[in-house]
């Protein structure tokens, strides 16, 4: 949200070329933090898990790295999305959601059963994989398309 301002002057100016670079470039550094981030809970998921809980959930930190994967799944779609949204093209990110949705809906009644905690946590993270795909690709296939005020990119 911090773009925000600078992408709608963007727009307002009609440079939409500018537009999809700053869309680019912010979505690169935010899956870059997010992938430092889980790298770091990678290192010291061990530690932070005694620091906070003092050692009751030992057996469990290893799920702290692996929910990591939330956020990075998440920094890759979060700048895509709001350019659909610029675009006008927010019904795209709606179908996104439905399908991240019923993705890990599905996947949370066939995988818990059998995995337990471990199948609880693969269905989030399939979940907001399948989110990220599917704003990437509505982004790359719609979101290059006409200006939503006329002209052309």
């Amino acid at each position: 949200l911090i773009v925000l301002p600078s992408l709608s002057t963007d727009l307002g100016s009609g440079n939409l070329i500018r537009l999809r670079k700053k869309t680019l470039i912010t979505a690169s550094l935010l899956v870059t933090l997010a992938i430092l981030f889980s790298m770091f809970l990678y290192l010291f998921s061990g530690s932070l898990e005694r620091l906070m809980f003092g050692g009751k959930y030992a057996d469990f930190a290893w799920l702290m790295p692996v929910l990591g994967l939330v956020p990075v799944f998440t920094a890759l779609s979060s700048s895509f999305s709001l350019a659909l949204r610029i675009f006008r093209k927010a019904h795209f990110e709606l179908l996104a959601y439905v399908l991240s949705s019923a993705t890990a809906l599905c996947l949370s009644f066939a995988l818990i059963p059998r995995w337990g905690l471990e199948g609880a946590a693969a269905s989030a993270i399939c979940g907001v994989a399948v989110l990220s795909i599917a704003v990437v690709i509505s982004y790359l296939k719609w979101g290059d398309a006409e200006s939503p005020f006329g002209g052309t990119p």
